[in-house]
């Protein structure tokens, strides 16, 4: 059965990578795919309660490129990731920051639920960003990161890109605070 949750490795405190290495789950690379897992969710619930109709897509396409990033750990390489990426990112951050130029910067967000959701997704895309470093880092041969060459500029493009994505939801937190932090409606 190729659709199998359960794959038994587990049990022992090992998992299996999309590439078919078996690793131990307390590995760079294992500690790398999770800190970008609970990112993605953090992102979920910022794009559950943005009042934002526009965030919606973005977060979405956002979502979509983490999990190209896991990818990219899990197989070493991505079929997409790129700099148009991290391009298209900073196009969005150019129009929230318009959106939010009356607002002081490095203010933390002091009054919204949605705004507080992206503060707490900030701090797990830096956190992820500190991960991918440390393993972008590591040898071709450190445990946990297979017997497969990684593509190294990727590696950088998805850097670049989770450095993008924190001033973009630090960004996002400003506004949902300026807007009186909406909670969607929908």
């Amino acid at each position: 059965m190729a659709n199998r949750i359960g794959t038994r490795p587990g049990d022992t405190g090992q998992t299996r990578l999309a590439s078919g290495l078996l690793v131990d789950k307390d590995s760079p690379t294992i500690e790398t795919l999770g800190v970008l897992d609970e990112l993605n969710a953090s992102i979920a619930v910022v794009q559950a309660v943005s009042a934002f109709p526009e965030q919606h897509a973005i977060l979405a396409r956002v979502r979509a490129v983490i999990q190209e990033i896991g990818n990219l750990i899990a197989a070493g390489r991505s079929a997409v990731l790129s700099p148009k990426e991290v391009e298209e990112l900073e196009v969005q951050i150019r129009n929230v920051r318009v959106t939010s130029e009356s607002q002081p910067d490095a203010v933390p967000p002091v009054g919204s639920l949605s705004a507080a959701f992206s503060e707490v997704a900030r701090a797990q895309c830096r956190r992820a960003e500190r991960r991918l470093l440390t393993l972008s880092e590591l040898p071709f041969s450190a445990p946990g990161l297979g017997d497969y060459p990684i593509d190294r500029p990727q590696f950088q493009h998805a850097l670049r890109y989770l450095n993008r994505l924190s001033d973009f939801l630090a960004l996002t937190a400003t506004v949902a605070d300026a807007s009186g932090g909406e909670l969607s409606k929908h």
